[in-house]
C-alpha cells in the first residue's frame, strides 16, 4: 500500500469515527432532551410563556422614544399593562357574571314552561310522572360552595402560574442580551458567535410572531364589536375583547370565544342568535383560513398544516397549555431547527 493509499484510508476512519462521535452525542442529547420534557414539560412551557412575555416586553420598550433608560421604559410598559389587563378582567368578569345569572334564570323559566306545556297536552304516556322540579335540578348551597372552592383553588393557581411567568417575563426583559451572554457562555468558545446569531434569529422571529398575532386579534375584535354593534347586544366592547384575546390561542381560542359571545347573544332573542353567530362564524373563518395564515406567512414563514399538526401534537402531550404555546413555541423551533441542523450539520456535510 502506498502512502497516499494509506493517508487516504486513515482519512476515512478519521471521518467514519468522527460520525459515530456525532452520532452517539447527538442521540445523547436527544434522549436528554427527552427525558426532561417529559418530566419537566409543564414547567418548560411556562418558562417559555415568560420568555413570550419578555418578547413583547421588549417590542413595547422599543417603540418608546429615547430619551430615558430602558428600566424605566420598562416600568411604563408593566405599570400601562398591568392597569390595562386588570381593568379588563375586571369589567369582563362582572359581565360574564351577569349573563351567567340571566341566563340561568332565563333557562330555568324555558325549563318550566315547557314542562307545563307537556303537562297540558295530556300525552297519554305517564312521562312525566318521574319528573324532578326545574327547582330540584340546581345544585343545592352546600354543593355550590363546594364548587365555588374548586374553582378558587384552581382560579388561584392559575393565578399563580401567571405571576410567575409574568415576573419572569419582566426580568428576562430588563436586560436580554445580559441572559443570552450568560447562555451562551456555556458553549465551547468557537460556537458561541454562531449560538448568540441563531438565538437572536429565534427572538426575531417571535416577535415577528407575535406582531402578526396581534394584528390578526386587532381585526377579529374589530369586526366582533361592528357585528355585535349592529344587532345592538349589549357588552359589544367586552365581548369583542374578550374575542380578540382568546383569538391569541390558534384552533381553539375562537371555540372558547363563542361561548359568551353566543349565551348574551342567546338572550336578545332567537334572531338575533341566528345572525349574531352566522356572523360570528363567517369572521373566524376568514380569520382562521385567510387573514392569519396569509399574515404568519409573511411573518415567519410557517405553514398552516405544520402549525395544526404540531398543536395536536402538543395538546395530546401537555394539554390547554400546550395548545396554547405550540405556535410561537413551532416558530422558534423552526428557525433553531434550519439554523442549527440544516445549516450547519447538513449542508456542510453536503459541502464537505
Amino acid at each position: 500500500m502506498s502512502a497516499g493509499d494509506a493517508h487516504d484510508a486513515a482519512g476515512a476512519a478519521s471521518s467514519w469515527k468522527s460520525g459515530i462521535r456525532r452520532a452517539i452525542l447527538l442521540s445523547l442529547v436527544v434522549a436528554t432532551a427527552g427525558v426532561l420534557i417529559w418530566t419537566l414539560g409543564d414547567i418548560i412551557l411556562l418558562i417559555f410563556a415568560g420568555i413570550l412575555v419578555a418578547a413583547v416586553l421588549d417590542a413595547a420598550v422599543a417603540q418608546i422614544p429615547t430619551g430615558i433608560g430602558r428600566s424605566w421604559k420598562l416600568a411604563l410598559v408593566v405599570l400601562a399593562a398591568a392597569a390595562g389587563f386588570g381593568a379588563a378582567a375586571y369589567w369582563a368578569g362582572a359581565t360574564i357574571v351577569g349573563e351567567f345569572r340571566a341566563l340561568e334564570s332565563a333557562i330555568v323559566e324555558q325549563a318550566t314552561q315547557l314542562g307545563r306545556t307537556l303537562q297540558e297536552l295530556d300525552l297519554p304516556f305517564d312521562i312525566l310522572e318521574d319528573t324532578k322540579p326545574v327547582e330540584a335540578m340546581v345544585p343545592d348551597n352546600a354543593a355550590m360552595i363546594d364548587l365555588a372552592g374548586d374553582a378558587l383553588w384552581t382560579v388561584s393557581g392559575v393565578a399563580m402560574s401567571g405571576l410567575s411567568v409574568f415576573l419572569l417575563g419582566v426580568f428576562l426583559a430588563i436586560s436580554p442580551a445580559g441572559y443570552l451572554k450568560g447562555l451562551v457562555i456555556l458553549l465551547p468558545p468557537q460556537r458561541r458567535s454562531r449560538a448568540a446569531e441563531v438565538l437572536t434569529k429565534g427572538g426575531r422571529a417571535l416577535q415577528a410572531w407575535l406582531v402578526g398575532q396581534l394584528v390578526a386579534m386587532l381585526i377579529v375584535g374589530v369586526s366582533v364589536f361592528a357585528l355585535l354593534s349592529v344587532f345592538s347586544v349589549p357588552n359589544a366592547i367586552a365581548l369583542s375583547g374578550i374575542t380578540a384575546l382568546l383569538n391569541f390561542i390558534p384552533f381553539l381560542g375562537p371555540i372558547l370565544a363563542a361561548v359568551p359571545v353566543g349565551m348574551v347573544a342567546l338572550m336578545q332573542g332567537n334572531t338575533t342568535f341566528l345572525f349574531v353567530m352566522g356572523g360570528f362564524l363567517v369572521i373566524q373563518w376568514i380569520e382562521g383560513y385567510l387573514l392569519t395564515p396569509l399574515i404568519q406567512q409573511r411573518a415567519v414563514d410557517l405553514p398552516p398544516a405544520h402549525s395544526l399538526a404540531f398543536l395536536m401534537i402538543m395538546g395530546a402531550l401537555f394539554g390547554e397549555l400546550g395548545v396554547a404555546l405550540a405556535t410561537p413555541l413551532l416558530a422558534v423551533l423552526r428557525v433553531l431547527v434550519l439554523n442549527f441542523y440544516v445549516e450547519d450539520v447538513l449542508e456542510r456535510d453536503r459541502a464537505g
